[in-house]
């Protein structure tokens, strides 16, 4: 008997998976930063941490044989929550690699979130860093691209669909503000300083340096 699968079933529980990993890992990092504490690490403003996860590890572990470290044994109960977050991620990852057995089996249109971002493909696009968190769009999987548009916008990432219209692409439309006048040519000098009328919305506004106008409020009356 042949089984049928349903992409958008399938997705909606990878995408509870992934919910339940970013937690796990949530929770490890939570742990690192305390070990990298706990050893007198120093966290640089651009590159992090002096010292790797793996090398805070070993030297907290280096400390807490010395039996009058007291700081350094209370700090390493962290060792054995990393453990079990070690162990926890790997039961997830496994679960999860289980379930999308049918996907790698015969793949189906996907499509993910970034918050603020584009819609994607895959989850490995060159454009998206290995900490960007996608939001799963399981009700759309197996669907078309223009689906997509529909639901979310324009959003489409040109690198994972690139032979989109380019009116798929454009990207998020930036709110703008009702009460604010965006236009930039100026109309006659108000007075020798830097301000000028605007001809669109009749305001009085300050000008740049090389005379347009700045941002500026409409007139309320």
């Amino acid at each position: 008997m042949t089984t049928t699968v349903d992409p958008k079933a399938i997705d909606r529980e990878l995408a509870e998976i992934s919910e339940r990993r970013w937690t796990v890992l949530d929770r490890m990092n939570r742990v690192h930063t305390a070990i990298h504490y706990a050893v007198g690490d120093v966290r640089e403003k651009r590159s992090g941490w002096r010292m790797t996860n793996t090398e805070a590890c070993a030297r907290l572990t280096e400390l807490c044989e010395d039996p009058k470290n007291f700081r350094a044994r209370d700090a390493a109960k962290n060792l054995t929550s990393l453990d079990n977050c070690s162990s926890e991620l790997a039961a997830i990852n496994d679960e999860f690699d289980r379930t999308e057995a049918p996907y790698i089996r015969e793949p189906w249109s996907r499509f993910y979130l970034v918050q603020g971002g584009h819609i994607h493909a895959s989850r490995s696009c060159h454009t998206l860093h290995t900490t960007t968190r996608l939001g799963w769009l399981p009700n759309l999987s197996g669907d078309t691209e223009e689906a997509a548009v529909t639901e979310h916008g324009p959003l489409l990432c040109t690198h994972c669909f690139p032979s989109a219209p380019v009116e798929w692409t454009i990207g998020p439309t930036k709110k703008t503000d009702p009460s604010q006048c965006d236009n930039k040519i100026r109309g006659d000098w108000y007075t020798r300083g830097r301000y000028a009328h605007c001809p669109e919305c009749g305001a009085v506004a300050s000008t740049t340096s090389i005379g347009n106008l700045r941002k500026h409020k409409r007139p309320t009356d």
